[in-house]
């Protein structure tokens, strides 16, 4: 992969509850860049980003992942958070990095909303 320099180097958050799509949205823009030949998939546990034995046997990210490609010579960072509040520190963590977040929400799982509210992130971020 090429040099980029920084005005050329975009890092993108994932964020939503458990189960809305975060680790699948990562691994469908993986593919649509060309960067992979094939998309995994939570049930077949064989995605990019949930390669640690742990999130494999649980079915779900327990740390946030730093995935890359490059697009229309730009360097994208894709930093897929976990979905449960217990791992909120690495979503706090990605956050002060990212340069733009993409809200994901399944409305399959009503009850299961990140109980972290824009006040707290903001106020844990000081912005």
């Amino acid at each position: 992969m090429p040099e980029f320099d920084t005005s050329h180097v975009k890092n993108i958050v994932l964020l939503g509850h458990a189960g809305s799509g975060k680790t699948t949205l990562a691994e469908c823009m993986l593919y649509e860049a060309g960067l992979i030949n094939r998309r995994g998939t939570i049930a077949d546990r064989n995605t990019t980003g949930d390669y640690h034995e742990l999130e494999q046997e649980r079915g779900n990210s327990i740390f946030s992942k730093l995935l890359h490609t490059k697009w229309r010579g730009y360097k994208i960072n894709i930093l897929d958070t976990p979905g449960y509040e217990d791992f909120v520190g690495e979503v706090v963590s990605a956050l002060r990095v990212a340069d733009t977040g993409v809200l994901l929400l399944n409305f399959s799982f009503p009850s299961l909303p990140m109980r972290m509210t824009r006040k707290s992130a903001c106020s844990t971020l000081n912005r």
